[in-house]
């Protein structure tokens, strides 16, 4: 080897841990299928619980809070995956002249309700559609997720263009 080149120094990067709260809190939802509660709420419900009772804002146990973001950006990832399993556009073109403009109202509703919100809460107006934009986008996917647990997918109700 040269003397003028210096061998660089390299990390082991390793993965990071999941603490067991979070760890509870990822697998409690997916373990609970048989659960009697699961006739009565959805398994929606019981993941936002899990986030709820392995954040911050809860007493006992706090879920790493550098990975949690991870976790759950790489969850929307997996969510937004399955709906474009779902989507099929000879479907959409069937429906287009109602879906269309159904989805640019629903769109311009939940932006105009997130910035209505975000005027009550003091944010931007920025802020507000931005928000306004997400609640859009993410009823539209809790929908499909609804639709999917409740097997209606396929159905002449899931297939309503009145449905998201």
């Amino acid at each position: 080897m040269d003397n003028n080149h210096q061998e660089k120094e390299t990390e082991c990067i390793t993965p990071p841990r999941l603490s067991p709260p979070l760890l509870a809190a990822l697998c409690s939802p997916l373990s609970s299928a048989c659960w009697p509660i699961n006739y009565v709420f959805s398994p929606l419900v019981g993941y936002l619980l899990a986030g709820v009772l392995a954040g911050p804002f809860t007493p006992g146990f706090v879920a790493d809070t550098k990975l949690a973001p991870e976790l759950a950006e790489l969850g929307v990832i997996l969510l937004m995956f399955g709906v474009g399993l779902h989507f099929s556009l000879k479907d959409l073109m069937a429906v287009k002249a109602i879906a269309i403009p159904g989805a640019i109202a629903q769109i311009a509703v939940a932006t105009l309700l997130g910035m209505a919100l975000s005027a009550v809460l003091g944010w931007s107006l920025m802020t507000g559609i931005v928000f306004g934009l997400c609640l859009s986008t993410a009823s539209t996917v809790v929908l499909l997720r609804a639709l999917e647990e409740r097997q209606l997918i396929d159905s002449q109700r899931g297939k309503s263009p009145s449905v998201g």
